[in-house]
């Protein structure tokens, strides 16, 4: 039985039997059979190591020299097997959180980013995770519709998130009456795709601590699953807001609605891609 492997830090791991079976274009079904058993750890970010094991005995079903082919064939199995079992993605990226200076401490909100069209945002939520007590879960779902390249931002109020940024939040959630020490966990059909901070991790005194300030996400990067990573981020510092009247009058404003996203090829498709490749490459062979 061949083994293939996925193996990265912080590991989550799900063991999923999987039967490969690849066809020449004639499709003769001789061609290599095999059974797998996957070992998905974090299926949020790529697979930092893939290995086929094609040294073990297979069934009397399969040609004696599938040997031979898995060997020749294994790295671009490996590629393709780590293509498809990617995962679902999220289609909404965590791009910013702030933490207001009006009275009150207000306007404060996060802002999202849409990176392909949503039929029902209903699958996504938000919470916050206070003072380092952890996870509270999906505090508040989204409802309704988003195409790409939207702008989606949640706010704790609508009057003041108005004063300040000039247009009022496409939601208002109790949630978002966060702090400057507080991390924000974005939901996707229930589990966390993406997060600011430390949710462990009371953030004053932190280096992603954002006290009357903001952070925003760089260009191209997230969703990040999980595990917060701070080098995906611009932070403004602590007290960056303080005696600031509006956002376009702020000596630091926060970069609102400026993060650009580069769509790439779906991971499904570059895999299909890679195994037609494969069945051309092994009839070529034989």
């Amino acid at each position: 039985m061949g083994m293939a492997h996925l193996r990265g830090e912080n590991q989550k791991r799900q063991l999923f039997p999987v039967k490969l079976g690849i066809l020449n274009i004639a499709g003769d079904m001789k061609i290599l059979l095999m059974y797998a058993d996957l070992a998905i750890w974090d299926l949020s970010v790529p697979p930092p190591l893939l290995t086929l094991d094609c040294t073990n005995k297979h069934t009397n079903s399969v040609k004696s020299n599938s040997m031979k082919i898995c060997r020749a064939i294994a790295p671009a199995i490996i590629v393709c097997i780590g293509f498809l079992t990617h995962g679902v993605s999220a289609d909404i990226v965590l791009t910013g959180v702030f933490d207001g200076p009006l009275s009150g401490g207000v306007p404060k909100a996060i802002e999202l980013y849409v990176t392909s069209d949503i039929a029902d945002l209903g699958e996504y939520g938000v919470g916050s995770a206070n003072n380092g007590g952890g996870s509270d879960g999906q505090e508040f779902t989204l409802s309704g519709s988003a195409t790409a390249g939207d702008y989606i931002y949640i706010a704790s109020e609508t009057p003041n998130f108005n004063a300040y940024f000039g247009f009022d939040p496409t939601f208002t959630a109790g949630a978002m009456s966060i702090n400057g020490d507080d991390a924000i966990e974005l939901f996707f059909q229930g589990n966390v795709s993406d997060v600011y901070g430390d949710i462990n991790t009371d953030g004053s005194g932190e280096p992603w601590d954002y006290l009357d300030g903001w952070a925003y996400r760089l260009d191209n990067t997230g969703p990040d699953g999980s595990t917060f990573v701070i080098g995906n981020w611009d932070i403004s510092g602590v007290n960056v807001n303080d005696g600031q009247i509006s956002n376009g009058t702020a000596s630091n404003p926060w970069p609102i609605g400026t993060y650009s996203f580069s769509a790439v090829p779906e991971p499904g498709s570059l895999g299909v891609i890679g195994l037609v490749g494969l069945a051309g490459f092994i009839r070529r062979r034989r």
